[in-house]
């Protein structure tokens, strides 16, 4: 059934006839499966409830914009004192249900949250313009799995990349506490998640899984994510994080542009994660004048208390392959990491002639500390490099392209057991994002073939011989072969606890 609503539910025309309409509680309270809600245009300014409503993936409660409605929570301006918790205003508040669609419509000025989501499957966010908020998704509960976010764009706050220092939105007083949020941001959901197609930027994080300690270790939480064919750009912290824990994430063919950290899994249990055919690139740094949180990395890890081992490193691999980085930041700093597949990435590292003073630090290494930063008391990145113990910790590094001085022999000496070669990938512009490669470019032909576990106890076999590098879509793997996400159940998918 066809459902009409108006921000103040007075009747409107609708393809050419006057329709009786209502609002949007009104409409939601109503809806059953397979009804359509449809918001003529208009600004809605009151805040709803979903709740209880038990549709299906199949015949979902739609809620439907022809894109001329905005949600509007009118909350941007005069903030509260402190920092509410996520779900003390939300525009949409999603508890206990099956089978919900948001699509095509904007949403602003709804801070902290626009759409918080508990103990709900079944839930997609389509084509959403979202502005503003510390959070655009916030999810939470082991009863919410099977979520969808595709084709939106969220921007934040266009200050936090360039105007705000770090410290001031992550750390004690936290002045700015409030600009530090996420376009999707859980804590201890099962998972199930599919992020693609979005463009997400100006933000503090992209995508943040969190998981509590009791989660992670007495929970299956965090499984099953696919992060895909997104574009991140400006992000001040991390484009991707799982935190304590996380299981089967695909991270692939995204566009990763002026981010700080772009993957991060701090202290995670788990593995099987696949980071593959993406796209990183800067021509810019963050932060105000004296800026010392602007150094970056590719992977973030953390540090591990002596005989925690087991407690905050995967014990199932993590495959880092095929992707092309135009980088100026260290690639690992500090912390540990288990069953690392590592090959067949192109890695071109700034010259600084190439950029504006300032922008390309002089000295910084590509594994472990960096050289001093004179904006700051003492050495910048003074924390221990990542780990050498890779032969008990299971760490390969193999068959890259790399133009930092460090590689491979730098690293080497330093007891790092990389292989690879030392040269300029060929990329045709990377610090304009294009990463096309030279006709005598080293990385023609030259990747190495190899075998990566599934968590089906499954195989996928890359062949030898393809490109160094992502390859701009002229991949010789499928998504859609591989099972993931375009199925319902894809292969290698984990619903059991004990696995």
């Amino acid at each position: 059934m066809d459902l009409f609503v108006t921000p103040d539910g007075s009747p409107r025309g609708w393809n050419g006839a006057t329709v009786a309409a209502m609002r949007l509680q009104e409409a939601i309270d109503k809806a059953v499966a397979g009804d359509v809600i449809h918001l003529l245009p208009g600004v809605y300014d009151e805040p709803v409830v979903i709740q209880r409503k038990h549709a299906s993936r199949e015949r979902p409660i739609v809620i439907r914009s022809n894109g001329c409605a905005t949600f509007d929570g009118r909350r941007n301006v005069l903030r509260p004192p402190g920092m509410p918790s996520f779900e003390d205003y939300a525009f949409f508040k999603i508890r206990n249900c099956v089978g919900i669609v948001i699509e095509n419509t904007t949403i602003q000025n709804v801070w902290p949250t626009a759409i918080y989501i508990e103990d709900s499957q079944h839930v997609t966010v389509r084509k959403l313009n979202l502005n503003g908020a510390t959070y655009g998704v916030f999810a939470r509960g082991v009863g919410t799995r099977y979520l969808v976010l595709e084709h939106c764009s969220w921007i934040q706050d266009t200050r936090i990349w360039q105007d705000v220092f770090w410290k001031d939105i992550h750390a004690n007083p936290l002045p700015r506490r409030e600009l530090d949020g996420d376009f999707f941001r859980s804590d201890d959901i099962t998972g199930d998640v599919i992020v693609r197609y979005n463009f997400i930027a100006h933000a503090f994080n992209g995508i943040h899984l969190f998981a509590t300690r009791n989660g992670a270790e007495n929970g299956y939480v965090n499984r099953n994510v696919w992060i895909y064919r997104n574009t991140f750009a400006f992000i001040r912290d991390s484009a991707v994080e799982a935190e304590l824990t996380a299981t089967n994430w695909w991270i692939f063919e995204n566009k990763i542009y002026n981010c700080h950290t772009w993957i991060a899994f701090e202290e995670c249990q788990g593995g099987y994660w696949y980071v593959f055919a993406n796209r990183g690139w800067f021509d810019r740094k963050p932060g105000p004048p004296g800026e010392c949180n602007n150094g970056g990395a590719v992977i973030k890890t953390n540090k591990v208390k002596k005989g925690e081992d087991d407690k905050v490193l995967p014990s199932h691999p993590f495959y880092v392959f095929n992707n092309s980085w135009y980088l100026r930041s260290a690639y690992l700093k500090k912390g540990k990491l288990r069953h690392v597949r590592h090959f067949n990435n192109a890695i071109a590292y700034a010259r600084p002639d190439h950029h504006p003073p300032g922008v390309v630090d002089l000295g910084r290494r590509m594994i472990g500390v960096g050289a001093p930063n004179p904006a700051c008391e003492g050495p910048a990145d003074a924390e221990e490099p990542f780990t050498t113990d890779w032969k008990n910790l299971d760490i390969h590094f193999e068959n890259d392209i790399c133009s930092h001085p460090d590689y491979p022999a730098g690293l080497q000496a330093a007891g790092y057991p990389v292989s690879g070669a030392y040269g300029d990938p060929g990329f045709s512009s990377g610090r304009d994002g294009e990463f096309t490669l030279s006709a005598d470019s080293i990385c023609r032909r030259a990747g190495m073939s190899a075998a990566l576990e599934l968590p089906d106890q499954g195989e996928w076999v890359l062949p030898e011989g393809i490109d160094i590098g992502a390859m701009h879509g002229k991949i010789p793997y499928s998504p859609i072969a591989l099972g993931c996400p375009e199925c319902a159940l894809p292969l290698g998918y984990i619903d059991d606890p004990k696995a």
